[in-house]
């Protein structure tokens, strides 16, 4: 076959079977070994280990009989061993009989590694670390799992090709990552840390990567005070100068190990005493940098404390640093000082993507400087932002008119808010609100009457809303976008009292609702006014409110397009509230978190035979009928989940 077509059915194919196919012939193994090799996930082995992959076709790996360790010193009899060993088993397809052993022999004498770390790969039952000496040059994406510096050496001479890089887990200093980062300096473009139980000073081996496009540290145990102010201007700004193609930072859910050290600053012990709100006034000394000069002997002071301290009450002046283009940055540590975080931001005018989650020092004067620094943002997420009130999300809003992406999960908003949102940001795509309260249904339906391009709608977990979010007399005849409280309008500023359609319903692809309660009063006067007007009744008693699943069944029939959807409620019948979807045949991942009575089979029946023949993904609660989770398992399995 052609090799463009060789190519072609390999990136089509799984892990597993193209470890089988290479199993076939030499012809097909010297095809998808190559594809095979791009991906790899190696882990460090201990003695206990049973270990066994899909990469046991590898004709060179040692039999049984090689020796079981590798010695404190190496000499050169090591060579003559590697050389004497017995040969290996030959492979149980027709491997070229019996050369193939000879050729793993020899590709680990012709390979770039020393005496000590060829007679430490031929001591290992490490078969993927085996593999680096012949197929590591294949190898464009690494993922590692608590390797040693033995291993990492290996790694530094067979990876030469890496652009991918993972470490989870294990060890990590300069000494052990620039040797490394130094080789592959060209080719490796991200670089990700995830769950490491130490990291020193890795900020400096980066340096040397010329081409890293994507930085990621993930829920990591460091060393040193990352969220103090040397972190940004001793680590951050060198590493944002020495990789000029740098496009993405993202640093989140980082535990901190805080050092207790013999210095501390002098300025910062002063303000302590004399309280910190007494400190941060105005005055020219509280402009001057955080410099070395003013350390002072303590014995027992926290090294973080005192920064995050002197921070506070001091704003921060980083080092002249040139524009970055960096075009995401994602910042999830919690007590970071707000003038750290817009000094760095000051340094990234192309910005697009900021994500500040946990930032418990961001204020609303942040937001409102925040445009002069970025103004090309289309993607915020500001989740539990404690500190950031409605006056500075307006500010927000009213600054990037083209956002397309919002995430508020877990902040205190108000129908005011969403107002502004509606009314600012026309072409919002992805919106989270989950854990938001004081929103009620007159807010929920300003965004779906208002955003046309809207996509995804989080609404998970927000106590309050009922099924008149999905009925749209709740605002008929009231202008799009109102500045002030519906509720607060007379009949006499009302035009007319028909229900607009919502704007999303041909967009919407993902409906996250919460568990629907029973209308507040406020809302059920509201209601029934605007039904009592449309029909030109004489009073309020002459109309009754429709079945809380009747209401969600008309609501959903305005959405043509739903793929997925979080539904739930007390007093939700779920086969009269699903059967309002006009278009099931495309809904393709349901959860179910409350109904008004428990599922029985002829419902489940229902569900995935008449009413959602092409569900992929379905989630019930765990408790109720037990024979309706096995008949569904039975039907179909793989389909369901449950929660408990």
């Amino acid at each position: 076959m052609l090799p463009e077509l060789d190519r072609h059915i390999a990136s089509h194919m799984d892990r597993a079977s193209l470890a089988c196919a290479a199993r076939v012939s030499k012809l097909w193994y010297d095809i998808f070994s190559p594809v095979l090799w791009r991906h790899v996930s190696l882990k460090h082995l201990c003695e206990d280990d049973n270990y066994d992959d899909e990469f046991n076709f590898i004709p060179w790996i040692p039999s049984a009989s090689s020796p079981p360790s590798l010695p404190s010193s190496c000499s050169s009899t090591w060579s003559s061993w590697s050389s004497s060993s017995s040969s290996p088993p030959k492979s149980p397809t027709s491997l070229s009989q019996g050369s193939s052993s000879s050729t793993g022999i020899t590709a680990l004498h012709n390979s770039k590694l020393s005496l000590v770390q060829r007679a430490f790969v031929h001591a290992s039952r490490n078969k993927m670390l085996k593999g680096l000496v012949r197929h590591g040059h294949h190898i464009i994406e690494l993922t590692a799992t608590g390797i040693t510096d033995q291993e990492m050496a290996v790694i530094r001479q067979c990876c030469t090709n890496l652009r991918v890089l993972e470490l989870i887990g294990g060890r990590y200093s300069a000494e052990n990552l620039t040797d490394l980062f130094t080789m592959c300096r060209d080719s490796i473009q991200t670089v990700r840390f995830r769950s490491c139980v130490l990291l020193k000073d890795i900020f400096q081996p980066l340096a040397h990567l010329s081409n890293l496009r994507d930085f990621e540290l993930h829920g990591s145990f460091v060393g040193n005070t990352i969220t103090s102010p040397y972190f940004f201007q001793q680590d951050l700004f060198p590493m944002l100068r020495a990789c000029p193609l740098l496009r993405s930072v993202l640093i989140e859910q980082v535990y901190i190990i805080d050092q207790h050290v013999g210095q501390t600053f002098d300025v910062a012990s002063s303000q302590t005493a004399s309280g910190e709100g007494e400190g941060g006034g105005g005055g020219g000394g509280g402009d001057s940098p955080l410099t070395g000069s003013e350390l002072v002997s303590s014995g027992s002071t926290s090294m973080l404390s005192v920064h995050l301290k002197a921070a506070r009450s001091q704003p921060y002046v980083a080092v002249p640093s040139p524009s970055s283009s960096l075009r995401k940055f994602s910042l999830d540590c919690g007590d970071i000082p707000a003038s750290v975080i817009m000094a760095f931001l000051a340094t990234c005018p192309q910005l697009q993507e900021l994500v500040l989650d946990w930032s418990r020092e961001l204020c609303d004067f942040s937001l409102s400087q925040l445009y002069t620094k970025c103004p090309r943002l289309t993607k915020v997420s500001l989740s539990r932002c404690e500190l950031i009130t409605e006056v500075g999300l307006k500010i927000l809003f009213k600054s990037y008119p083209n956002l397309v992406t919002v995430d508020l999960s877990h902040n205190e908003l108000s129908d005011s808010v969403l107002e502004e949102l509606a009314r600012s940001c026309r072409w919002v795509q992805h919106l989270s609100l989950n854990h938001c309260r004081n929103v009620t249904d007159v807010g929920i339906q300003q965004l779906l009457l208002n955003l046309g391009s809207l996509t995804y709608l989080g609404l998970r977990f927000i106590p309050g809303l009922s099924c008149l979010m999905l009925d749209g007399f709740l605002t008929a005849g009231f202008a799009p976008v109102l500045a002030s409280s519906l509720l607060a309008y007379t009949p006499s500023e009302l035009s007319t009292y028909v229900p607009r359609q919502w704007a999303c319903r041909d967009t919407l692809e993902s409906l996250l609702l919460p568990d629907l309660v029973q209308p507040s009063r406020a809302m059920l006067e509201q209601y029934h006014h605007n039904l009592v007007m449309s029909e030109g009744l004489g009073s309020v008693e002459a109309v009754g409110v429709r079945e809380s699943d009747a209401i969600v069944q008309k609501g959903l029939s305005l959405f043509t397009n739903l793929r997925t959807m979080v539904l739930g409620g007390n007093n939700m019948e779920m086969r009269v509230a699903l059967s309002g979807l006009p278009s099931a045949h495309t809904l393709e991942s349901l959860r179910i978190t409350k109904l008004k009575r428990a599922m029985t089979i002829e419902d489940a029946e229902w569900l995935i035979e008449t009413g959602f023949p092409k569900l992929q993904q379905l989630n019930i609660p765990q408790f109720g009928n037990p024979q309706v989770p096995e008949w569904i398992r039975m039907q179909q399995p793989g389909l369901l989940s449950t929660d408990k």
